[in-house]
């Protein structure tokens, strides 16, 4: 499952750490600080990080369904002031809304998806993903079982949950760099991962879009300097601005592309007699299923979103589309 996602991930952190934010790397000559003083933003950097899932990043106020909801109410103090005046005029208008609300809904909905469309691309493809992910967990773990099922004990997981030390372990690692203090349930490690699939796909395609920045020296700069009043960059800096830009903007494999080579095609075991096979026939058609389940969802999203971009004065808006993203992120 995470194998396109952290696709060259070791060589990457390895190349990061030896040209970017080293001593004398890119980010060091780039901006104005000595490197002690880089050191420490950095620090401040994880110091100050909290780990959020997708969904949580619009604010409250922004969210499409926080948009209908206060058009509803709206509408409602409308027909209320209507029926002050005039309580007839309130009956024939409260049928005359009854009938066309659903027009009205979708029409609200669509107006605010044309003027703001990550409220509805980036929890769109947030669940996909984490659909993904739970069926992953539902095929290598069996179903959750809910509360009355848990009572009357009719449905029992194909085995206990990340009892196993390498499972242990891999949620102790988990946890360090996104300072968690431990993941107590199935559905808080579905949505961790989910985060981070969706971190090195659609978050990186929405804020790795530096290039537009770059196209005028005039318009960024990284140092303050004594004998220009703006921050005009000198034509070196510029130019190691540039080799910064091209060497994390590297081609990576897209996310649509196929993957399914990476799902064993066969059973397999554990080459000793006494254990059981790890994956069986059925789990393998039902990961290759999954697998084609979730790009069958991608596709949809894809075609919804150009479908959006052929309507007049909408906001082109292409971040969360998967026809653009990229399997993990480069350097």
């Amino acid at each position: 499952m995470l194998d396109p996602f952290t696709y060259r991930t070791a060589t990457i952190n390895y190349s990061a750490a030896t040209s970017l934010v080293n001593a004398g790397g890119l980010c060091h000559r780039i901006w104005g600080f000595e490197y002690d003083e880089f050191v420490k933003l950095c620090d401040y950097v994880i110091a100050h990080y909290r780990f959020r899932t997708m969904p949580d990043w619009i604010p409250d106020n922004m969210k499409l369904k926080k948009n209908q909801q206060n058009n509803h109410e709206k509408e409602n103090v409308d027909n209320h002031v209507i029926g002050e005046n005039n309580e007839k005029s309130e009956h024939n208008h409260s049928n005359q809304v009854h009938e066309t609300n659903g027009v009205s809904d979708k029409n609200q909905s669509e107006e605010w998806v044309e003027h703001y469309p990550i409220a509805e691309d980036l929890p769109a493809f947030w669940n996909i993903v984490r659909d993904y992910v739970r069926r992953f967990f539902e095929i290598e773990y069996g179903k959750e079982e809910s509360k009355e099922e848990e009572k009357k004990g009719t449905m029992k997981s194909e085995r206990t949950f990340m009892i196993e030390p390498c499972e242990r372990r891999f949620i102790a690692e988990l946890c360090k760099p996104l300072g968690l203090d431990g993941i107590p349930s199935r559905a808080h490690l579905i949505d961790v991962i989910t985060q981070l699939m969706c971190a090195c796909t659609g978050i990186h395609e929405h804020v790795g879009h530096v290039g537009d920045y770059l196209f005028d020296p005039s318009f960024i700069g990284t140092k303050l300097r004594r004998d220009l009043p703006s921050l005009l960059p000198s034509v070196q800096n510029y130019s190691l601005m540039l080799v910064l830009t091209v060497l994390t903007a590297m081609k990576m494999p897209g996310l649509m592309e196929d993957w399914s080579h990476l799902i064993p095609r066969v059973a397999t075991d554990n080459h000793e007699d006494k254990l059981p096979s790890i994956i069986t026939e059925e789990q393998v058609k039902s990961h290759l299923d999954n697998y084609y389940l979730f790009k069958h969802q991608l596709t949809e999203r894809m075609e919804k979103i150009d479908k959006r971009h052929r309507m007049p004065d909408t906001f082109p808006f292409q971040s969360f589309n998967p026809s653009f993203m990229e399997c993990s992120v480069s350097v």
